[in-house]
């Protein structure tokens, strides 16, 4: 094996992981494919994730540990794009692990279908690695490969996740020439799907579900909502409708129908909850705007509207408690 020229460099960005980071590390080394480098960018870990990382760099030269002084997930995936050496990235969130032939069959999927990027479907699992559920690749049409629009559009129907989060994924390295990750904001992997994927011509896509996404308590995703956490969410949102305005009509305008539904959704969350007041009342303008940017197709989503406009907690009310409005 060439060490100086891996083809795969799969980025692991490590920050207080210390009881999740050895499966991790272990599930990389067992891969059927092993011509890779693994980059363990330690964010400033302040627990014995490192020492951790180091136990398996002394035993394995494939890997080397980048320390760097703590600035969030975002911040060290580009950490590692930037001292890659090979042409192929991969991410694995440093609580999370994998199956034994995630990088074979992604890596096979890139090259034979002469992609830019490949993705997989991923198992969302506890702490002790009981199943929660499946989410499987959601394009109907049983392709095996489609274009970034494509994908952007999938990202608004049922399952989109799987195509927002960046770890079930192989990319050519160059595709982030002129992008990186948004640092020091919440939901970074949707903050730059738009632009990632606007260009991208080939997506080639594997039929099976290879990456173990664990939902640890504690985590970012599950942690208590905050006035961040709300407004970054919100921003990813604008950015994204700001992003579709004036290169295509139909993104845009599930770009707007999403945004109403999230606002509908947060404020289900929080409007009983004094300390979120200015955010409610900016999202009740914000309602009323994008209102009058959408399609109304359906007459429950003339009524929801209607309700919104008028008062968005009111509407709130209506899917916190599942009306069928």
């Amino acid at each position: 094996m060439n060490l100086k020229e891996p083809l795969v460099s799969i980025v692991v960005p490590i920050y207080n992981v210390q009881d999740f980071v050895e499966k991790c590390i272990k599930s990389i080394l067992k891969q059927t494919f092993q011509d890779f480098e693994l980059l363990l960018v330690n964010d400033g870990s302040t627990d014995n994730s490192i020492k951790v990382c180091k136990q398996y760099m002394h035993k394995d030269e494939r890997i080397r540990i980048l320390n760097k002084e703590n600035g969030g997930l975002s911040d060290a995936r580009n950490y590692g794009i930037d001292r890659a050496k090979s042409d192929y990235v991969v991410f694995v969130d440093g609580d999370d692990y994998v199956d034994e032939r995630f990088i074979e069959e992604l890596y096979k999927s890139i090259t034979n279908e002469k992609s830019e990027i490949a993705i997989c479907g991923y198992i969302g699992v506890t702490n002790d690695g009981e199943m929660i559920n499946e989410v499987s690749l959601n394009e109907p049409n049983n392709l095996s490969f489609i274009t970034g629009k494509e994908l952007l559009r999938y990202s608004y129907k049922l399952r989109g996740v799987v195509n927002e989060v960046a770890w079930n994924k192989i990319y050519k390295k160059e595709v982030f020439d002129g992008v990186r990750f948004t640092k020091g904001k919440y939901y970074e992997d949707s903050y730059i799907l738009a632009s990632l994927y606007w260009d991208i011509k080939k997506i080639s896509l594997v039929k099976e579900n290879l990456y173990f996404y664990v939902q640890r308590s504690g985590s970012i995703t599950n942690s208590a909502i905050s006035k961040k956490k709300v407004m970054d969410a919100n921003e990813l949102r604008l950015n994204r409708i700001n992003f579709f305005y004036s290169k295509d009509r139909e993104l845009y305008l599930l770009a707007v129908d999403e945004y109403l539904y999230w606002i509908a959704g947060v404020v289900a969350k929080i409007y009983q909850d004094n300390e979120f007041k200015d955010i409610i009342e900016y999202l009740q303008r914000q309602f009323r705007k994008y209102s009058l940017r959408s399609k109304k197709t359906s007459l429950k989503k003339k009524v929801r509207t209607i309700i919104g406009m008028m008062n968005i907690i009111w509407l709130g009310q209506i899917v916190k408690f599942k009306l069928n409005i």
